[in-house]
């Protein structure tokens, strides 16, 4: 009978948690970043008063939102 592995960053299982979790928050700062660029092009192109813009502006502040609230529902968890 063999005794697990201890869980911390130097095992194996700690590294790859650690690198699943950094990825997560990297990819949801991306999000934001890609939301928040997505609604000021947008907000731009109702301005310009191009069709359908509205929607797209719509569409980009919703994603910030989730984004936000993802991170946040993370932040405190963590804690």
């Amino acid at each position: 009978m063999s005794a697990s592995p201890p869980q911390d960053p130097e095992t194996a299982g700690g590294a790859v948690r650690y690198f699943v979790r950094t990825l997560a928050e990297d990819l949801a700062w991306m999000l934001v970043r890609l939301a928040l660029v997505a609604a000021a092009v947008a907000a731009g192109a109702v301005v310009a008063g191009w069709p359908g813009a509205a929607a797209g502006l719509l569409v980009g502040l919703v994603l910030v939102g989730l984004a936000w609230v993802l991170l946040v529902a993370r932040a405190t968890r963590r804690r």
